[in-house]
């Protein structure tokens, strides 16, 4: 699940059915919808069996805290909520495949924290990602909470309900319910009784203790509550060695490098400071505990959150799932740009390398070590000449959605506003959706039709639109047996295109009238939509590239 951040606080769970990626998203709207919602608000957290700790939030942005499910006893009545087999709507082991990711710590732009979450999801009917196992109305629903990123190793858990939670069939809007799981409701019920309240009093076997540390890579993302901030915005990174509990870590912040060694306490942490000048000391603390990494960091009156998780060890011998070519599409929720685009590369051990384009037409790049949880982390800082600190940072999750993406997640962008800047000398600060797929070249970068006719009138439609177009440009184009990409008339459209096939890259030219020079076409082949998407330089702003096959 991706957790689409409101100011407000609030925040709705957009599925990986439909996609991140709106511009092409295919999604049926009118279905039969039930929306279960709840909140902790600030005051009220989950916390572990003793309840003395808040139970870990994990990342701020991929719902990779403490798990969290929603769902049902199946033979639950009204005064006996706990009776039956529990069935779960949503989280691990969920038969709602598009609703598997939810935990603690979901809530806002840089996450609730420990302790806290408030989501909202959407239950349509009928869907077989969403609309499984549903009960029936009159059902009371139930929250279940675990001391562990996993039910697999986690060691306790406790549920929660209330006669006040109800299920309501779903319906077509504008009736569909929503129901609201108040936790300020005086008529909680506890599975554990009324003294286990809030925390993980039901022991369950199986699994190591989630607080014991891990011998290995850690990574996480260092995120404040302005996401704009990128002078205290950057990556944390953390190997430990066992049994001595000797780390060194590598703190990225705001685009500058801190190296750090020392020895982690009994409880797995550590606190101290890195010397940046005689005048100037960034605080550190951090915990590393089972799969999990938290912290803060404090810099010049503005305190940063570290949160991260263990990274996936693959060899040669038990290689990545995710091995493999992938092409990323980046789309900004503020409109007004094109689409970006990049290439990435996973090998067998779950490095990963990533290399693009911002719409602004800004390159960047990644490095990273996947984490166990089937993610990567980006913490790209840019724009260090404009003197203003700004970049991309956040999360993608790999789990397929038939027909869309193999990966999903939410970034976000920041450009500071420099009056030197080609494009957008404002400055953009948006949340961007951003979708991957697996590339393969053969037998054909996209699926088109290869006959001589098809050929000759073109088996590719181009669409060039925005970027300061009075109209949008289309032009045919084609792409033979043997992956060759071009226009059938070149000169006549005055635009030019050309793949790399071994990355899925594409790019050209289009000479636009009256203009100087040609405009520079780049961007990428999508084969899990069977398209390709990118953007074009134009005036003060870039605009879409559009290359879809044509049926």
């Amino acid at each position: 699940m991706i957790f689409h951040f409101h100011k407000k606080g609030t925040v709705t769970a957009r599925l990986a059915l439909p996609l991140a990626l709106m511009l092409f998203a295919r999604v049926a709207t009118c279905a039969p919808q039930t929306t279960v919602s709840f909140d902790t608000g600030t005051k009220l957290l989950f916390a572990d069996a003793a309840h003395t700790a808040p139970l870990s939030g994990g990342l701020p942005f991929d719902g990779d805290g403490c798990a969290v499910q929603i769902g049902y006893y199946d033979a639950a009545t009204v005064g006996h909520p706990f009776d039956g087999a529990w069935v779960p709507l949503t989280g691990e082991t969920s038969a709602n495949t598009a609703l598997r990711r939810s935990s603690i710590g979901d809530a806002n732009t840089n996450g609730a924290g420990t302790g806290t979450m408030a989501v909202s999801v959407t239950f349509v009917a009928g869907s077989g990602a969403s609309g499984n196992l549903l009960p029936a109305p009159g059902t009371p629903l139930a929250i279940r909470f675990y001391n562990g990123p996993s039910i697999v190793v986690a060691t306790a858990f406790n549920a929660v309900s209330s006669d006040a939670w109800l299920w309501e069939s779903p319906l077509e809007a504008p009736a569909n319910p929503e129901i609201a799981l108040s936790l300020e409701n005086a008529q909680l019920v506890w599975l554990g009784g009324i003294g286990s309240a809030f925390h993980t009093a039901i022991a369950i076997g199986g699994g190591p203790p989630a607080s014991a540390p891990l011998a290995g890579g850690y990574q996480g993302l260092v995120v404040t509550e302005d996401a704009s901030n990128f002078a205290h915005i950057g990556t944390f990174g953390v190997t430990v060695m066992e049994p001595s509990g000797a780390f060194s870590a590598l703190l990225i912040l705001g685009g500058k490098r801190f190296s750090i060694r020392g020895v982690l306490d009994a409880a797995g942490t550590w606190t101290g400071t890195v010397v940046v000048s005689n005048t100037h000391a960034i605080g550190i603390t951090f915990t590393v505990s089972g799969t999990q990494l938290g912290g803060s960091i404090y810099d010049q009156g503005v305190v940063s959150q570290i949160g991260g998780a263990f990274s996936a060890a693959y060899t040669l011998a038990h290689p990545s799932p995710f091995a493999g070519t992938y092409t990323l599409l980046l789309a900004p929720r503020k409109g007004g740009t094109g689409t970006g685009w990049g290439t990435l590369t996973i090998d067998v051990s779950g490095n990963m390398r990533l290399a693009g384009s911002l719409p602004d037409n800004t390159a960047f790049s990644a490095a990273r070590q996947m984490l166990a949880t089937g993610e990567v982390l980006i913490g790209v800082p840019l724009y260090k000449p404009a003197g203003i600190a700004g970049g991309l940072v956040g999360g993608i999750v790999f789990r397929d959605a038939p027909g869309t993406s193999d990966a999903d997640g939410v970034l976000h962008w920041h450009k500071p506003a420099s009056a030197t800047s080609v494009f957008y000398p404002a400055g953009i600060d948006t949340d961007v959706d951003a979708i991957l797929s697996k590339y393969n070249p053969l037998p054909h970068a996209l699926s088109v039709n290869l006959s001589p006719a098809a050929l000759a009138a073109g088996n590719l439609s181009l669409v060039l639109g925005g970027g300061g177009l009075a109209s949008p440009v289309t032009a045919p184009a084609t792409l033979t047996a043997n992956n060759a990409l071009g226009t059938v008339n070149p000169l006549a459209n005055h635009i030019t295109l050309s793949l790399l096939a071994a990355t899925g890259y594409f790019s050209g030219g289009y000479q636009p009238p009256n203009a100087a020079r040609p405009a520079v076409i780049r961007g990428v082949i999508f084969q899990k939509q069977q398209l390709g998407a990118g953007f074009f330089p134009g005036t003060g702003q870039t605009g879409e590239v559009r290359l879809t096959p044509v049926r």
